[in-house]
């Protein structure tokens, strides 16, 4: 297994390193003060739906189309490294008969698939935002004011810190915390946490802080707020869309996934579109729920009740 993800790595390495070649302008181009311009868009009114939902399912393919380097080295790499991953991980599985949600297979093979998603979410807001700041000479998407919000601040935003000096973040977190601790004080009980379960935590909240947001808010609302003109509306319906993915049979009714991908969508508003800060609250509340669930679940008083205050990520079972 050590091989096939060293063969997977050097791969993406070597795949990626390819642009230096084929990119003769690279040395004279500087791509971290520029991250939105398009380079080789044969029209000045690009495209901003099809080449995102490409760059999701492809990460970094309308990043290497516009020959936006490095960025789509950064994310085909990263993905090819969480797809190495996810093949590590389920090979485990089933070699060592690994099915416990922390054993190292199923962990490795679930990091591997936030990788992935983190690497297509940011993709497939890299190209969107190219697109529709391209679109701004014909009066469109002029609500958005995101030229200054860099992938990298989005990619980093869970451990950017100024943003909890907001009242719009640190009281929900605050509000939070007090309720996950106040149950768990009562519960009472085991409390043991384990490694797996620390970076299992920490993996999927900052994850899907970034991709989650990256997606929901930093394209699809956006670009419905443009077809509508009203930023009410365009909220409430990509907050339903944002449930309806968290629908489960664990969550059959994602109440709370539409009140918090609404006040998110809010958070973004306010600020211009920019997702820095809703990232920022997104990633630390699904730390402290993901941490709140699985102490729960170890209560000797309540590990058969049915008891869940959340903000789950999009979860695929192997």
């Amino acid at each position: 297994m050590k091989s096939i993800i060293i063969a997977i790595n050097c791969f993406a390495l070597v795949f990626s390193s390819s642009a230096f070649a084929e990119d003769a302008k690279f040395f004279s181009y500087k791509p971290f003060e520029k991250p939105y311009e398009l380079r080789d868009s044969k029209s000045r009114s690009p495209n901003y739906v099809f080449p995102a939902l490409g760059s999701f399912l492809i990460p970094g393919l309308d990043q290497m189309i516009e020959r936006q380097s490095p960025y789509w080295m950064i994310y085909s790499g990263t993905a090819l490294t969480g797809a190495g991953l996810v093949f590590a991980g389920v090979n485990r599985m089933y070699a060592k008969g690994e099915y416990g949600e922390f054993e190292l297979g199923p962990l490795t093979a679930d990091i591997g698939l936030r990788l992935y998603l983190f690497a297509g979410g940011m993709s497939a807001l890299q190209s969107f935002r190219s697109a529709a700041l391209a679109r701004k000479h014909q009066s469109q998407f002029d609500f958005m004011k995101v030229e200054d919000e860099h992938p990298i601040d989005v990619a980093l935003a869970p451990w950017t810190f100024k943003h909890i000096t907001s009242t719009k973040t640190w009281i929900p977190l605050a509000a939070g915390l007090t309720v996950f601790t106040g149950v768990m004080a009562l519960a009472g009980g085991n409390t043991s946490f384990s490694v797996g379960k620390g970076v299992s935590a920490l993996v999927t909240s900052h994850n899907a802080g970034v991709w989650e947001e990256a997606v929901f808010r930093g394209w699809l609302m956006p670009m419905t707020r443009e077809w509508i003109s009203n930023d009410f509306w365009s909220n409430a319906i990509v907050a339903t869309v944002f449930a309806a993915a968290h629908i489960s049979d664990q969550n059959s009714i994602p109440w709370f996934q539409l009140l918090s991908g609404w006040y998110f969508g809010w958070i973004v508003q306010e600020n211009d579109y920019k997702i820095g800060e809703a990232a920022f609250l997104h990633a630390w509340w699904d730390v402290m729920a993901l941490t709140f669930s699985y102490l729960y679940t170890q209560n000797t008083i309540h590990k058969n009740d049915a008891f869940e205050i959340s903000l789950p990520p999009i979860k695929v079972t192997f």
